[in-house]
């Protein structure tokens, strides 16, 4: 049925892209009358490509699918004279602006103006923040990537990151995972998961990353032509899924030649101490990153041809320092011994003290070439191909070591037709993402934890994973989770069709998944509750596990149809409606298991869990309309009111469309004792009937211009989820069910400046609150009976009531630029939990008693203050009083400065030299208080606030090395241009 769907669609040509920019506008004479059939030629003034259009009956004129750059633009009448208006700049998914009112003359006298772009959107509802290359060059980012730009958006928050979650940031209150990324107009939510555990894999529910984290494979700096992230937007078109639109679009060769050589080092020399070493009386261990790349565009046939390719290659190792506990030299013996040797005093059970200083290295090469070519008055074409291998080596017990490759090829066409009135923009690309994954358990040697264990079951030739984890110790794994990949077609194409007042666009947008595990994976942990255990010979609960080989297929396919209607000159309305069919996931190949035995129901819950992989974990659904409309109102000429309100459906679904990683159809056996005897059976699978989440959002935004070259905004910003991932258990069942629910409410303030006497930036300002049942789609509740999901109710993961961002370059006389980010958010909530979820078996809602005042204020501490560990008591059975998120956690300021001298050496080339400090202040920003009761150090903070958004792992976040909340950090960076 969906191929059905699909090709009729095509052949029918009702095309749902992420188009490219747009200019429209209206002509008149100096008497306010419309000029209809006037000539509008649209100059691209680097690359010398040409679009013509005609004014209609209304004199109104649209061009569509332009790529972002300078432009020229003409106007001429029989009667008038011709006007031309030069310099406009235009921005990749910009809906450009521009009137024009004509003399009556000849059309050989020529009127030449400075184009100038207004500072306010008073075209629709969309709210968010774009970049170009200069401020992307211009402000300290550290990485040299996307995230930095990223978070200076209103409503963009950083968030904590761990092995389930990668989502990085949330926006609006959405979770982290349903973040949209685009590339040159399609998808680029290909994202796989490097660890063979339990957590996300599939789905497109997060963009293409690296070993290290990172989004060096969408786009380098570089190759970057702009940026623009839409944190809010009702037009149909846009918003796939409800959180951001974050659309890059890439560089192309022009008439001149371009290039850039460009390398950034840093070392141990230039970096300060972390906090935690230098309490712990330890030294520096090694940092070091080189980052050299170049760039070179230009005409292959000049006007008509252009070229340009990227190359980047990044070679990182960076140190990690955190608190944690080993077995004390008394509690040494067996396998005990791989744990390294404490740091610091023993704190009782067998444990004592352990500063760990780890060094993590990572690489990453990026490679690109584009074409664009000129179709004539017919329109024109481009073609992409990137290739990024990387890899990383992280862990502190065990080494998980990663390789990804990510490969991508894009095409375009854009074609008009009828007087260039009718614009379509098709784009098609193919992606594929490879991991393979292996972990060595052993700090300072391997440890052969195959020998201390039983094997686990199923057949030979298997992947296998071993884990021995003591309760208060960090577990210890190694094995070889094998090799996954995923590939991902999308199609997208767009219809644009101007007709009075109104410009008219219709569109598809088709997505087909393809994770693949080419083995099957088993594994066994073996779990005990003290050390003592193990040095009297106590025998542990093994839990086994089995994950098949196989592919799963995963479709989606949007239309969407939308008008922009120019009621009165102040007043535009955008409003259509997206339609969204998503056929059930499914196998392609038959999994390891293929029957789940039937399993009781989780107390409270009210689906039946499904029976095996052939049945459909949901219907496929036709009525999934999302409306959509926005408003824009120009009060004044410099004062504009726009309002908008629209559905989002998740069309990823995320962790539910995991077919493959783990869940649902495995089972997890609970064993005693060495031999293989079946315990209790841990089934996963899905509720009955499931449906597909969605979110209602609506914001009210008030914006000024000050001047020509400022502007200032309010707005309140609102959210609903609904039907939104929970995962629910009893002792012998997880289901995947829709009763998740989540609200947001946010007052957002920005300022932004362009180039007033050298100086540009903007600032924001997020007061929010974000309330739901579960914020990660990897949580696993346990449902107390006569309680359901209410009792978990309470604030998000990602609660931070006050974000601050602010970003400013200035630029002084003799070629000096001074920049510097400031950054500084209230703490997020934190949830006490009775034990660690260490393995992914565990539930995230064991809370416990709070007795007294939970803190404890303390000059020594990290943050002055820490959790008491008397404070809370364990229930004997049942939920806690203490409530979900109930305690805040600690905040977050940095600031980061960036120096930089260019020199003219010829008339077109410039050489730059360029500091960059993060945390310029080295001010100490901790990490979140442990918040498992079971963990020795319960209450402290062990590590820096970077640690917590992200340890480096595809599947856990952006390498601390580029987080903010780490040390001090010095870059120098050299650059030549030309």
């Amino acid at each position: 049925m969906m191929r059905v769907l699909f090709l009729v669609a095509l052949f029918a040509c009702i095309v749902v892209a992420q188009p490219k920019a747009q200019l429209a506008g209206v002509v008149q004479d100096r008497s306010g009358a419309v000029v209809r059939d006037a000539a509008v030629t649209v100059v691209n003034m680097d690359t010398g490509i040409r679009r013509s259009v005609r004014s209609n009956a209304e004199g109104f004129y649209a061009v569509s699918s332009l790529s972002a750059g300078m432009y020229k633009l003409t106007v001429r009448k029989e009667g008038f004279r011709t006007i031309a208006r030069v310099g406009m700049p235009l921005q990749a998914t910009e809906a450009g602006r521009v009137d024009f009112l004509l003399d009556i003359g000849s059309m050989q006298e020529v009127i030449t103006v400075q184009a100038t772009t207004p500072m306010m959107n008073i075209d629709d509802a969309t709210s968010g923040i774009t970049m170009g290359s200069d401020p992307a060059q211009s402000l300290p980012l550290n990485g040299r990537g996307l995230q930095g730009l990223i978070e200076l958006a209103p409503g963009v928050l950083a968030t904590p990151a761990n092995g389930g979650e990668a989502g990085q940031f949330s926006t609006n209150g959405q979770r982290p995972n349903t973040n949209y990324f685009t590339v040159d107009g399609v998808s680029a939510n290909n994202g796989v998961s490097g660890s063979g555990l339990p957590g996300q894999f599939s789905g497109g529910a997060l963009p293409s990353m690296t070993a290290i984290g990172s989004l060096h494979n969408l786009v380098t700096l570089g190759e970057l032509q702009e940026l623009r992230v839409q944190t809010s937007t009702f037009a149909p078109e846009f918003g796939r899924l409800p959180g951001a639109h974050i659309a890059v679009s890439t560089r192309s060769g022009s008439n001149e030649v371009h290039a850039e050589l460009f390398g950034s080092v840093r070392n141990s020399g230039l970096t300060a101490t972390d906090w935690f070493a230098r309490r712990s009386g330890l030294g520096k261990r090694t940092h070091r990153l080189v980052d050299v790349g170049a760039v070179l565009g230009g005409p292959l046939r000049r006007d008509r041809t252009f070229g340009f390719v990227s190359f980047e290659r990044l070679d990182l190792k960076q140190p990690i320092t955190f608190e944690t506990v080993v077995p004390s030299t008394g509690s040494r013996a067996g396998w005990l011994a791989a744990y390294p040797m404490p740091t610091g005093p023993a704190i009782g059970g067998g444990l004592a003290r352990y500063t760990a200083q780890v060094e993590s290295p990572g690489t990453v090469t990026t490679g690109s070439g584009r074409i664009d070519h000129a179709l004539g008055g017919l329109g024109s074409f481009f073609a992409r191909y990137s290739r990024t291998p990387s890899s990383s080596e992280t862990g502190f017990l065990q080494r998980n070591r990663t390789s990804f490759t990510s490969q991508t090829v894009t095409a375009g066409v854009v074609t008009a037709a009828l007087d260039g009135r009718v614009t379509n923009d098709a784009r098609v690309s193919f992606s594929r993402t490879s991991v393979d994954s292996d972990w060595r358990a052993g700090a300072a040697s391997p440890l052969p934890l195959s020998a201390l264990l039983p094997p686990p079951s199923g057949s030979s030739g298997e992947q296998r994973l071993y884990g021995i984890a003591v309760n208060g110790l960090a577990p210890l794994v190694s094995g070889d989770p094998g090799h996954s990949r995923q590939t991902q077609w999308n199609f997208v194409d767009t219809v644009a069709l101007p007709f009075g007042r109104h410009n008219l666009r219709f569109g598809i947008d088709y997505q087909r998944l393809t994770p693949v595990r080419e083995r099957p994976i088993s594994s066994v942990v073996a779990e005990y509750a003290t050390i003592a255990d193990v040095l009297a010979g106590v025998v542990p609960v093994y839990t086994f596990a089995q994950a098949g080989a196989g592919a799963s297929l995963i479709e989606t396919l949007s239309l969407f149809a939308q008008d922009t209607w120019r009621v009165t000159p102040r007043l535009n309305v955008t409003y259509g409606v997206r339609w969204e069919v998503t056929p059930p996931p499914s196998y392609r190949t038959a999994p390891l298991l293929a029957v789940i035995s039937p399993s009781p129901l989780p107390p409270g819950a009210t689906d039946a869990i499904g029976g095996s992989p052939a049945e459909p974990i949901w219907r496929t659904r036709y009525n999934q309309w999302a409306p959509r409309l926005g408003i824009a109102y120009r009060m004044a000429d410099n004062l504009v009111l726009r309002t908008g309100v629209g559905l989002f459906y998740d069309l990823s679904f995320s962790s539910a469309t995991d077919l493959l990683n783990g869940a649902p159809y495995n089972r997890w056996r609970n064993l005693l004792g060495p031999t293989i005897v079946v315990g209790r059976d841990m089934q996963y699978g899905f509720a009955r009937d499931l449906r597909l989440p969605y979110s209602m959002e609506w914001n009210v935004t008030l914006e000024r211009a000050i001047g020509a070259d400022a502007a200032a905004s309010a707005a309140y910003v609102g959210s609903a989820g609904r039907r939104l991932l929970r995962r629910e258990a009893s002792e012998s069942a997880v289901l995947a069910t829709n009763h998740g629910e989540s609200s947001y409410h946010a007052l957002q303030l920005q300022a932004r400046s362009r180039s007033r006497r050298g100086i540009q930036g903007v600032v924001s300002y997020t007061w929010s609150h974000s309330i739901d049942n579960g914020s990660w789609d990897s949580g696993t509740f346990m449902v107390f009976p006569g309680l359901g999901a209410s009792q978990d109710r309470g604030r998000s993961n990602f609660d931070a009531r006050h974000n601050f961002q602010a970003s400013l370059s200035y630029r002084l006389p003799k070629g000096w630029l001074a920049s510097g980010i400031f950054r500084a958010r209230t703490g997020f909530p934190i949830d006490v939990v009775a034990r660690d979820n260490a393995f992914g078996l565990g539930f995230d809602n064991l809370r416990p008693d709070v007795v007294k005042n939970p803190w404890i204020m303390d000059a020594n501490a990290p943050g002055g203050r820490r959790l008491d560990p008397k404070a809370f008591r364990v229930p004997g059975s049942g939920q806690g009083s203490l409530g979900r998120n109930a305690l805040q956690g600690l905040g977050l300021a940095q600031l980061d400065l960036a120096a930089e001298r260019q020199w003219v050496l010829t008339e077109r080339a410039q050489l730059r030299f360029r500091v960059e400090a993060y945390n310029a202040t080295n001010r100490a920003s901790f990490a979140d208080p442990a918040r498992h009761m079971s963990n020795p150090l319960f209450g402290e903070s062990t590590a820096l606030a970077g640690l917590m958004l992200g340890a480096g792992r595809p599947n856990s976040g952006l390498s601390p090395a580029f987080q903010p909340g780490g040390p001090r950090t010095l870059q120098i960076e050299v650059s030549l241009r030309f």
